[in-house]
């Protein structure tokens, strides 16, 4: 850009002195035009004073000549030195005024020339401001990838259980720093959702982890963990008669399929963005007899506890952001 504007400067300042150069050359012409017609006067009013023109009539109502004859005049010399001061006096002054108009286009066009280049400065001055300020959010960004933390999620199930009409699934979420810097600000979100024909559950576990992202309170109420460090939470989730009865895969039918996830949520001590986990698993039903498939619960035939497992759900998990 800025070999752009060096190119295109001398074609502005060639201009510029064509335009002042006519400027001039107009204002010598108008000054000799000027000068001309003054000349022109001079000489009639010579001529008129020498042959005693314009007659006049006098009081006593005869015609005479408004002027003595040349040879009746005291002092004939000093007629024609005064006319050529005169005409050297308005010359001089038209000079004067015709210089006095070129050093205010002359002026004009330095300002102009100089105001262009003063928005050039400031043009190229924003352009530097912005490169250095994306300089610097990349460096924070490389610094921040290079030493930041790194919260991994597993879960465990420790049991699932149906009684009186009502489940409650228990888990412990167990958090891991792998990076390598402290993450603090640590809170977990967790929810339980059923997969249910033509309604997608992710949807409603993005919308809670955004929640939580734009709720901007987790470093108030959540810890800390050091690069390397391990925190276990235990999370109860009972699950009424009434959510049970509405979780069905399908209307009306008894077969569910539940799903744990959520988010984590954490920070970097240098920075006020939030950063998350997000994690899912399926609960679903085993078989002995059919190793390698999975099944729904049934809600008429509740497995036992030994053929219940969680199942990773890789689509709506990430490792971290």
């Amino acid at each position: 850009m800025s070999e752009q504007r060096r190119g295109s400067a001398p074609s502005t300042s060639t201009s510029a002195w064509v335009l002042l150069l006519g400027l001039a050359a107009f204002a010598a012409s108008v000054i000799h035009k000027r000068r001309r017609r003054e000349e022109s006067k001079v000489s009639r009013s010579d001529a008129e004073i020498i042959n005693g023109s314009p007659k006049q009539t006098s009081a006593l109502g005869s015609s005479s000549p408004a002027y003595l004859p040349i040879e009746n005049v005291a002092f004939p010399e000093t007629v024609p030195g005064h006319q050529r001061s005169l005409a050297v006096r308005d010359r001089i002054r038209l000079g004067i005024e015709a210089c006095t108009l070129v050093v205010i286009i002359a002026g004009g066009l330095l300002a102009y020339r100089q105001l262009k280049v003063l928005r050039s400065s400031i043009d190229m001055a924003r352009e530097s401001i912005a490169e250095s300020r994306r300089q610097n959010e990349l460096t924070a960004k490389q610094f921040e990838e290079n030493v930041r933390p790194w919260i991994s999620v597993d879960v465990a199930l420790r049991r699932f259980t149906l009684a009186n009409g009502e489940a409650q699934l228990v888990t412990d979420v167990v958090l891991k720093n792998v990076g390598n810097a402290v993450g603090v600000g640590i809170h977990v979100l967790t929810q339980v959702s059923f997969q249910k024909q033509g309604k997608d559950w992710r949807e409603a576990q993005r919308a809670a982890c955004k929640a939580l992202r734009d709720a901007n309170t987790a470093r108030e109420r959540g810890y800390a963990l050091f690069p390397g460090e391990t925190a276990v939470e235990s999370i109860t989730s009972p699950l009424s008669r009434g959510q049970l009865q509405d979780a069905s895969i399908i209307k009306n039918d008894t077969m569910i399929l539940p799903v744990f996830g959520g988010c984590v949520d954490y920070q970097y001590p240098s920075s006020q963005a939030h950063h998350q986990t997000q994690f899912a698993y399926e609960v679903i039903r085993v078989k002995p007899e059919q190793p390698g498939a999975v099944f729904s619960i049934d809600l008429k035939a509740w497995p036992e506890p030994s053929a219940i497992r969680l199942l990773p759900d890789f689509i709506s998990s990430r490792y971290a952001d």
